[in-house]
């Protein structure tokens, strides 16, 4: 008798397909992208970027790379993060009060 099993190799490990999937959405990464944080935790893209994104020192929102993109955009000024939109309004709301 022979029995066949799929089985996924994935940083180091084998899983089932079903149970190779991101541990914070739970959604199968089955044949789909994925990323692993320094404890080996598998995650998708999306989620991914979100538990490291930056924090934008202006609205206080993560700065996450806009749809369909795989990069990040952010302006770091004095060891903060903005996204470059709320950057530029608060360097010129700056240049305005300086008049």
């Amino acid at each position: 008798m022979v029995i066949c099993v799929q089985v996924i190799q994935a940083v180091g490990k084998s899983f089932h397909p079903d149970c190779f999937h991101c541990v914070i959405c739970k959604h199968s990464l089955q044949g789909a992208l994925f990323s692993v944080d320094a404890e080996n935790q598998i995650y998708c893209i999306k989620d991914f970027q979100r538990s490291v994104a930056a924090v934008c020192n202006a609205c206080g929102m993560l700065i996450l790379p806009p749809e369909g993109c795989a990069e990040t955009v952010r302006v770091e000024s004095r060891n903060q993060s903005y996204h470059p939109e709320c950057f530029q309004f608060i360097y010129n709301q700056s240049a305005v009060n300086k008049s």
